[in-house]
């Protein structure tokens, strides 16, 4: 953990720009493929309500509630345009199959106990938005598995971000059935 952290916080410093916009946007629209591919596979079903986004030149922080284990997925699938993912406690995501595709998609790591990781973090993504790239983060910070609160205590990260950089903010609500 201490090592990724240290890494992120390394790499951080040594550049101005965040690399790998331009391949990452090429190769979206087969990782969105395998999404579908495999939620069909798994026999999930994905219903989009109320999408009423509207295109816009800006980039955007896609800020989505967080209940659980497929909220990624799920995420990804109904924004269908390209986007990093702001992700806490990546330490899990080391050497496994959802990490290294992830990163190929572009997220955005910290450790969440790491007040440097956590500065370097959301200055990356204020470099990615102002780069013209798009962010999804889960201001809640965790899984919300409370049954009568639909929305836990946001943090303020999001909102920065996007004042920061002229970003627009898309709200996005999951829930699972």
């Amino acid at each position: 953990r201490k090592y990724g952290s240290q890494l992120r916080v390394y790499h951080f410093h040594q550049t101005d720009r965040v690399k790998g916009l331009l391949w990452r946007d090429a190769i979206h629209t087969p990782l969105l493929g395998g999404l579908i591919v495999n939620r069909w596979l798994n026999r999930q079903s994905l219903a989009v309500i109320g999408d009423r986004r509207r295109k816009t030149t800006r980039p955007v922080v896609y800020c989505c509630t967080h209940i659980g284990r497929y909220d990624v997925e799920m995420a990804f699938e109904a924004i269908r345009s390209h986007c990093w993912i702001f992700m806490g406690d990546v330490s899990d995501l080391y050497d496994t199959f959802d990490g290294f595709i992830l990163g190929v998609n572009g997220m955005i790591g910290l450790e969440t106990d790491d007040a440097d990781d956590r500065y370097v973090a959301k200055e990356t993504a204020i470099r990615l938005l102002k780069q013209g790239g798009s962010l999804l983060i889960y201001p809640e910070g965790a899984w919300n598995v409370t049954p009568n609160q639909p929305v836990m205590r946001l943090y303020p990260g999001a909102v920065e971000m996007a004042l920061r950089t002229g970003a627009e903010i898309v709200p996005v609500a999951i829930e699972q059935d």
